[in-house]
């Protein structure tokens, strides 16, 4: 049952006020509407009884709370959050399941290897209220990870202490007063990612054809798509575009393959969220239909690189890697990881004058500014280029 009221207040853009109140099962809620005063009779009467309608269904379904319901969660809350003395059992009982919400699958095992690892055992016992800003700076910097971990860890530690201070379980954020030293950056280091040099792409791709067939099309799909590793993984037979053009072949990058701790699968997004095209070259489009028809002699598989004992299965991305450091041995590429293949296609491509906006849509980034602060160094390279074929081009 509902009921409209003519509050007789007029707002300063000429309008009028009505309070809609509904009623169901002895739950009550109320709304106040602004109205136009410029609308028919007609006009208004219907969009009243829309909202009244709507606001019914909602109260019904339990969709929206009444005032009591609202202050009675609140009170359930706040007694939970009383009972919850320790960082640990805060942990456990709200910050972890709410992370869970919202959280990729991996990334949500991280925050509770990181509580199991290294914030429990040293804040675990302790009471909320009890920790302070000394405690936890002197705990990072106790800490022996690198700079980036750390940053981590504290990031981790703010957004668990702003819960329980938006909450009310804690009256003060100690995590306001923590602060880090600056990172100390040895004089000469560069920061622009490790990448091999066109030299030594060109050795590495000649060395692979001495390694299984499978492996060939890995590393090549690797140095010509600047896909990630996992993305890799991920892609299957369909996503490859065999019968396109004659030219460049499309591959669409959709998917990324991890697997959670107990070796359990799992497939979620490119890590910008978004679908995009990479394209291989058609040679190593042809190599992949000899791989194809190897592969189909131990069972057919949808996926590209599937695992050589269970073909139903992407191929795990710590294979990958296990199989980087022995050709990078083998072949004299100390530290070899597949992620430098990636960083190999950027620094080339920008160097050799792709436009930045091009590639950072290939290695599907956010935003250009990523690429670019990236790969600053090869951009500078870049704009050297372009300077010299404009000075060719006048004839200096």
């Amino acid at each position: 049952m509902a009921t409209i009221t003519n509050t007789h207040v007029k707002t300063e853009n000429k309008e009028t006020i009505y309070k809609i109140s509904v009623k169901y099962k002895g739950k009550r809620k109320s709304k106040n509407v602004k109205i136009p005063d410029v609308w028919t009779k007609r006009s208004r009467e219907r969009e009243l009884n829309r909202i009244a309608a709507e606001l019914t269904r909602q109260l019904e379904t339990g969709e929206i709370e009444t005032r009591k319901e609202k202050l009675e969660r609140e009170q359930k809350e706040r007694e939970q959050a009383a009972k919850i003395l320790t960082v640990k059992q805060y942990a456990d009982k709200v910050f972890l399941p709410k992370k869970a919400l919202s959280l990729a699958p991996k990334t949500y095992d991280s925050y509770v290897w990181t509580f199991n690892k290294f914030i429990n055992p040293t804040f675990g016992k302790m009471n909320l209220e009890d920790v302070t800003s000394e405690q936890i700076e002197a705990f990072l910097l106790g800490l022996d990870v690198k700079y980036t971990t750390m940053k981590r860890f504290r990031a981790i530690l703010s957004g668990f202490f702003k819960m329980a201070y938006k909450k009310g379980t804690i009256q003060v954020n100690p995590m306001d007063k923590v602060e880090l030293p600056k990172e100390k950056k040895d004089e000469g280091t560069s920061t622009e990612p490790h990448s091999l040099t066109e030299d030594e792409l060109r050795r590495l791709l000649e060395c692979m054809e001495q390694e299984p067939l499978k492996w060939q099309c890995y590393v090549y799909f690797l140095a010509e798509s600047g896909a990630r590793r996992g993305e890799v993984c991920a892609i299957q037979w369909n996503d490859i575009d065999f019968d396109g053009s004659s030219g460049n072949v499309p591959v669409t990058v959709g998917k990324s393959v991890s697997y959670l701790p107990g070796n359990k699968l799992f497939i979620g997004k490119p890590k910008s969220g978004k679908s995009r095209i990479v394209y291989i070259s058609r040679e190593t489009a042809n190599l992949l239909k000899q791989y194809r028809l190897e592969q189909s002699g131990r069972g057919i598989s949808q996926w590209v690189f599937a695992q050589d004992n269970n073909p139903g299965q992407p191929m795990h991305p710590d294979s990958a890697s296990s199989y980087f450091q022995k050709i990078g041995k083998k072949y004299g590429f100390e530290g070899l990881h597949p992620h430098e293949l990636r960083h190999t296609f950027a620094s080339l491509a920008i160097t050799n004058g792709a436009d930045v906006v091009s590639v950072s849509q290939i290695l599907g980034h956010k935003d250009t500014s990523i690429t670019l602060r990236t790969y600053s160094h090869a951009n500078e390279n870049s704009k050297k280029v372009a300077f010299n074929t404009y000075l060719e081009a006048i004839g200096k």
